[in-house]
């Protein structure tokens, strides 16, 4: 399988810089916004900037590369975002793109061994280090050690910085913030329970559904729901109550149907939507309150 380390140019992307992309994709239809110099003018930003912004939109499946054209366009899941939420202002958004990218082992290596293979609650960035390490060597994968710390430190400012410098264009920070997965503390980190008030119970469809289709299935264990790959223990840091306090949300809406027999409990997709849909329903419930 392949694998990517270091494709961010060594930036996390900042407030705004998604959404100036959307905003010049969608709404003025700026198909060559990557293309050329484009990116430089149109985003003001250097050219190694232009590159991680592109870089994130493609890992959070907002943007493609059209072999065709030879262009890169918004997804649809990109469409909808820029329809919606062009400025990333709902939570929702950020939890889809955090999704995407820690589930993303071919385009974020270092993010999806991190949220599925590193099971610390408190850590240190050598804990995370000395793990990941220890990790690819065992399985084969193909790293330079310096690429490796370099996704560790961007990973970690990108969810939990510190904004200690006087000098204010260093004291940017990622959106992802916002999502409470950890918390930094000087040289301390911690995985963190987020806020249960701004995580939507579609934004658990949307994950499981996920999960569903790499399966190729129309159900999953409850049990994979915890302990599998991309589960919603490990991407979301939830727990097995406040699991099944979203499972028994999503079967009231007949989103899924959950059966519990010969002490196995499995989950039954009974929804038509996709998960796309499901991002396009959450803006419209949204929308329609």
């Amino acid at each position: 399988m392949k694998t990517r380390f270091k494709g961010h140019e060594t930036f996390f992307f900042r407030e705004g810089w998604i959404s100036k992309a959307m905003y010049e994709m969608r709404t003025r239809n700026n198909n060559k916004l990557f293309s050329g110099n484009n990116g430089i003018v149109k985003l003001g930003v250097g050219s190694n900037m232009v590159k991680s912004i592109k870089y994130w939109m493609i890992t959070s499946d907002l943007v493609y590369l059209n072999n065709k054209t030879k262009l890169y366009e918004l997804t649809e899941l990109g469409r909808v975002i820029s329809d919606y939420d062009v400025y990333l202002e709902d939570i929702f958004s950020l939890w889809v793109m955090h999704i995407n990218i820690a589930r993303n082992f071919t385009n974020a290596t270092t993010w999806n061994l991190f949220f599925n293979c590193f099971n610390a609650k408190d850590f240190s960035v050598n804990d995370v280090r000395n793990a990941l390490k220890l990790y690819v060597e065992q399985n084969d994968i193909k790293c330079a050690e310096k690429s490796l710390e370099t996704d560790i430190n961007v990973l970690l400012n990108m969810y939990s910085r510190e904004n200690t410098s006087k000098d204010p264009e260093e004291n940017y920070s990622c959106p992802l913030e916002r999502l409470n997965l950890i918390k930094v503390n000087r040289t301390m980190y911690s995985k963190e329970i987020p806020n249960l008030d701004e995580l939507d119970e579609l934004v658990i469809l949307y994950a499981i559904l996920l999960m569903a289709k790499d399966a190729n299935e129309k159900y999953i264990s409850i049990s994979d729901l915890e302990s599998a790959d991309n589960s919603l223990v490990k991407l979301l840091h939830l727990n097995r109550i406040v699991i099944n306090e979203y499972l028994e949300q999503l079967a009231s809406q007949s989103f899924i149907r959950i059966e519990k027999t010969a002490g196995l409990d499995i989950v039954y997709i009974t929804t038509k939507l996709s998960d796309i849909d499901v991002v396009r329903l959450y803006f419209e419930r949204r929308d329609n309150l």
